[in-house]
Formats: structure tokens, C-alpha cells, sequence
């Protein structure tokens, strides 16, 4: 029986025209086990963990390099991908705080008013 999540993910990677190449590089798997992964065959938990990881990280790179600048990063320079996926991660990270921050301070004027 196919797994759904599975599913979803290798029609990800069509529809956002990532390499199966591009996919094992960064996941640190052979090209093998990706294509086995599409196939449906069975991997260990962690290489299926790394694949999805690594699909998830770059779909999120594509949609805010998009949103921000209207580009799309090259799929094929793995280097200027890792760099991509990792202040993508830093941004969010930042936004998060900054939300976070921004709840606090509303919290501490409220508090602040009452007395």
C-alpha cells in the first residue's frame, strides 16, 4: 500500500522540478535511494526523514526567494542551495522571535497599565 505523505512529497518534487540528484546531495543519500524513495520502495527511517527534510527545506527556499524576489534559486548549484535553505531557516527564525517579542511587550505595556 502507498503511503500518502510519500506520495505527496514525490509530487512535490515534479511539480517544483527538483532533481532526484539535487535531492541526494543535500540529504547525504545515494541518487539510489532517492530513486527508491519515488519508486516507493522501503528505506530506513532516517533516509526517508533526510529526503522529506531536504524537499520540505527546499520548497520552502523556492516559495520565499519568490515571494521575496520573484526568483527561483538553481536547483542544480548545491552550494548556493545550502546557503539559500539556511537563511531561509534564519529569517523565519527571526520572524518568529520578533513575533514572540512583539507579544511580550504587548503583555508587559498591558501589565504596565493596569498598576
Amino acid at each position: 500500500m502507498d503511503d500518502p505523505s510519500r506520495e505527496q512529497f514525490v509530487a512535490t518534487i515534479a511539480k517544483y522540478r527538483i532533481p532526484k540528484t539535487t535531492v541526494a546531495t543535500l540529504a547525504g543519500v545515494a541518487n539510489c535511494v532517492v530513486s527508491e524513495y519515488v519508486r516507493g520502495r522501503s528505506l530506513t527511517d532516517q533516509n526517508r526523514s533526510k529526503i522529506e527534510r531536504v524537499i520540505a527545506d527546499l520548497v520552502d527556499s523556492i516559495l520565499a526567494m519568490d515571494e521575496v524576489c520573484g526568483l527561483r534559486p538553481d536547483m542544480r548549484d548545491i552550494p548556493s542551495l545550502r546557503i539559500v535553505i539556511e537563511q531561509v531557516k534564519i529569517a523565519r527564525q527571526k520572524a518568529e522571535l520578533q513575533k514572540d517579542l512583539a507579544e511580550l511587550q504587548s503583555q508587559i505595556r498591558g501589565g504596565i497599565a493596569a498598576f
